[in-house]
């Protein structure tokens, strides 16, 4: 468990970080909003020059990462152990059978 503690370490400190950031970018919209200044902020990418296509763009990029974030965090537990996946992906049948034992 020591030799990953580099990376494990990284990860904690995402943990922390982010949902700051993600706070102060909803506070940064919320204030370009309300003063009615917008900046080109998705300008350095590549997108496609129509606003509904830049929006999809922008959706499926931030699902493909997510997807790519959850296979870091979760691959070599699910490789260990393969019937991780499916209790995470039936977490609801057992968290009804839980509540029915209480």
């Amino acid at each position: 468990m020591s030799r990953h503690t580099p990376a494990l370490a990284f990860f904690y400190l995402a943990d922390i970080v982010i949902p700051f950031l993600l706070i102060a970018s909803f506070a940064s919209w919320a204030s370009s909003a309300a003063n009615g200044t917008y900046s080109a902020l998705y300008a350095a990418l590549p997108l496609p020059g129509g606003h509904w296509q830049s929006a999809v763009s922008l959706v499926a990029l931030a699902i493909v990462m997510t997807v790519l974030s959850v296979s870091v965090r979760f691959g070599r537990h699910c490789a260990l152990r393969a019937k991780g996946l499916a209790v995470l992906a039936d977490v609801h049948r057992y968290q009804h059978v839980a509540a029915d034992a209480d």
